[in-house]
């Protein structure tokens, strides 16, 4: 039961790391999460994540495109190691398929994204509350200058972003209810973004830094003589806007919020599988953006 109960809370964060939340793809997904696995097990997960961004904002006044639709499919592999009873390593590689069409082109880029890197300490605040510190690195592992059609992808739709940045983050899990299956999850993230050098042809160009914070809250019902998990939250993430030659580039960053619900389908005492999506619920966002309209995710996760 405790391996399901970790598993809604790491596929709920390991949905959620896109470059500027809802206008880009999952670059960097960390394994996050404040249930610490015995020494010597492995976690491993194989997330799929497809994101279609055809709404636009102007000045926040949200509609549908009716020019242009950008859809980003990956395939993420995530491992984590535990090491002892507190700490434990983890990596994340994605594999993406970027597209974008009009009505006059339709582009699209392949490939692995940037690989993602972390330590991780957990322990207990009390009997039924845990907490995480971890701080973790992505390294530009993926392709920042893929063209198609003889055009070059615009910076949210390359594979890599071409910069090295740095994730920290604190998370707590615990229930404050009587029924320890009712629990409550709380994530804060900071991630500070490097400059990259040629990023879709641009001489330097850094995306915003930006902070979140999720809530949210799981339980199980006991259906067709099994323990199904489930679980809402929200996402509140603030992105600072992007510098391009190092000036503010005023149509991106901003603020989202966005529901995540979800449910967990146990396949044996240690496979899951999990199937969620988030529901744009609000933006506040900085001159013309194309946004998330529709976000849906799947993943396996498998204890060794």
């Amino acid at each position: 039961m405790r391996f399901q109960q970790s598993l809604v809370f790491l596929f709920l964060c390991s949905m959620g790391y896109a470059q500027t939340c809802c206008t880009a793809t999952s670059t960097s997904q960390e394994l996050i999460n404040p249930q610490q696995l015995e020494k010597g097990t492995l976690r491993a997960q194989l997330l799929t994540d497809y994101n279609v961004i055809d709404n636009i904002s102007l000045n926040s006044n949200t509609s549908r495109s009716q020019t242009i639709e950008r859809a980003i499919f990956s395939i993420t592999s995530q491992m984590e190691y535990s090491l002892s009873q507190r700490w434990s390593l983890g990596f994340s590689l994605p594999y993406q398929i970027n597209t974008e069409e009009t009505s006059l082109v339709r582009l699209q880029a392949r490939g692995i994204g940037d690989l993602v890197s972390f330590v991780k300490m957990s322990d207990s605040l009390s009997q039924s509350w845990r907490y995480s510190l971890g701080i973790g690195v992505k390294v530009p592992t993926g392709e920042t200058t893929n063209t198609s059609e003889g055009i070059i992808m615009p910076p949210t739709l390359q594979n890599g972003t071409g910069s090295t940045d740095m994730i920290f983050f604190v998370a707590v899990s615990g229930s404050p209810f009587d029924n320890p299956n009712s629990i409550v999850n709380v994530l804060l993230r900071y991630r500070k973004n490097g400059n990259s050098d040629g990023l879709a042809a641009h001489r330097v160009f850094k995306f915003g830094n930006e902070y979140e914070l999720f809530l949210a809250y799981q339980n199980q019902l006991f259906i067709f003589s099994r323990f199904i998990g489930y679980s809402v939250g929200v996402r509140t993430i603030v992105a600072e806007k992007n510098n391009i030659n190092h000036l503010e580039d005023a149509n991106s960053g901003g603020y989202w919020l966005a529901l995540a619900p979800q449910i967990t389908y146990p396949i044996s005492p240690k496979v899951g599988a999990t199937l969620g999506t988030q529901v744009p619920l609000f933006f506040d966002l900085n001159g013309l953006q194309l946004v998330t309209r529709m976000r849906l995710n799947l993943g396996i996760t498998a204890l060794f």
